[in-house]
């Protein structure tokens, strides 16, 4: 069966992308898709059969729009954008029609948005640059930024033809090309090669293949409560939870509660690509609570009905009802709420030992201190920010605060008064390596 690959397009490109996709040597099939402007781009996505699971635009900004635009898809989208062997070929092809060619007389936003100068670009030492330093500026621009981008340098574009400051343009932005020719510009469009596309293809059909392979990577959950709460109810209300859901999960008694076999898609799917937990909103809204949810991921199925125990164990120990998680690289990411899950390495170093044995606290409590300390300025934390980041009590932040000092891994260097007339909450430096 030949892969399907969706390319998103203009008009413009059509008639490109159509003869030299013809001619790439993949076993695939594709269908182009087009789109007016970057305001039409999320209404073409959609438009998109679900089973297609790999997209290919036009250029990087469409992509990174669609990118921030649907941020948990489960597609793989690419690009084939501008490479410079692209941009070098164009130039080399106008120097050769025009050997007089003013370079100054030449507006190009494929070397603009950079913030390069074309002249040192095309004979200087910078242009190796260009791709990070594109990428760099795109990575920084909110999705409305990103929209505008198109008007605002198509606006360029004309405004320095109207002061009569070019003789031609070369535009990354196809969706404009038409516009500017008709307004009387000279423009010029930096087409990708051949190779170029087919290695974009290629690369763009693995990834397909190994997301596909997570995704069917086995996947466990534990669902716990309280000694309180009736496992009739907990079970009657996973099994709806499964139908309401269309988990197909298996549900089965285990430690403290209950145990679904599923697999990552589904829990990337419930987690909202582990940022939350669905599970828990279900059990709120019928007024269930507290509940303990640990998923677990791995490569095989030992491994992910370990993590996903673990997991629950982490999450037993937060405050309130509270969802962990660990992945097959037993990172812990917790806790799944509000998109503030910290991801903790489960990592066994000389200074997380140290720290360990001088302390009295354990190995994987150090690593998660550590982790939250990567949240703040300079290692400096309060016991309430630090019960804040873990979802923990103060009391156990003050007790893992203590511990450290005691231990040599943390000082007290300020005192934060606040508004009440309580007692100053200690600022604490700590260091550990």
């Amino acid at each position: 069966m030949k892969t399907e690959l969706a390319i998103i397009s203009t008009e413009y490109l059509y008639d490109f992308f159509s003869e030299v996709l013809k001619d790439v040597q993949l076993d695939i099939d594709y269908t182009i898709y087009t789109y007016s402007d970057f305001d039409n781009l999320a209404e073409v996505y959609r438009s998109i059969p679900k089973r297609i699971k790999g997209v290919i635009t036009s250029g990087i900004f469409p992509t990174r729009i669609l990118q921030e635009s649907f941020p948990n898809t489960h597609r793989v989208i690419a690009t084939f954008g501008n490479d410079d062997a692209g941009i070098y070929r164009l130039f080399l092809q106008l120097l050769n029609q025009n050997r007089e060619l003013d370079i100054n007389r030449v507006y190009a936003d494929v070397i603009d948005l950079a913030g390069l100068n074309l002249e040192e670009y095309l004979f200087g030492d910078v242009g190796s640059r260009n791709a990070d330093l594109l990428n760099n500026t795109i990575r920084g621009m909110s999705l409305k930024d990103l929209i505008a981008a198109e008007k605002k340098h198509m606006n360029k574009h004309l405004e320095l033809w109207q002061r009569g400051q070019i003789d031609i343009s070369v535009t990354r932005f196809s969706s404009i090309a038409d516009t500017l020719t008709a307004q009387g510009l000279n423009v010029y469009f930096p087409y990708p090669s051949k190779e170029y596309i087919q290695t974009v293809c290629f690369q763009t059909i693995q990834e397909m293949h190994i997301k596909e392979f997570r995704s069917n990577q086995p996947g466990a959950i534990i669902v716990s409560s309280k000694d309180s709460l009736s496992p009739e109810l907990l079970r009657r209300t996973l099994l709806r939870l499964n139908t309401d859901y269309q988990l197909n999960a298996s549900i089965q008694p285990a430690l403290q509660g209950f145990e679904l076999l599923t697999n990552r898609s589904t829990i990337e799917s419930i987690t909202e690509t582990f940022t939350t937990c669905r599970i828990q909103s279900f059990f709120q809204k019928r007024d269930i609570t507290p509940i303990y949810v640990g998923y677990g991921i791995g490569t095989d199925l030992h491994q992910t009905r370990i993590n996903a125990i673990d997991a629950n164990r982490e999450a037993r120990q937060l405050a309130g009802g509270a969802s962990s998680l660990i992945n097959e690289q037993s990172e812990l990411i917790s806790p799944l709420h509000k998109g503030e899950a910290l991801v903790i390495p489960r990592l066994t170093t000389e200074p997380i030992n140290h720290a360990a044995h001088l302390s009295g606290l354990s190995k994987l409590t150090i690593q998660k201190v550590i982790t939250a300390l990567e949240t703040t300025a300079d290692n400096r934390i309060t016991s309430q920010e630090l019960a804040r980041l873990l979802s923990i009590t103060q009391r156990s932040a003050n007790r893992y605060l203590s511990a450290l000092q005691q231990g040599g891994f943390a000082t007290v260097v300020d005192q934060n008064k606040g508004n009440t007339m309580g007692r100053p909450e200690r600022v604490y430096c700590v260091t550990i390596k």
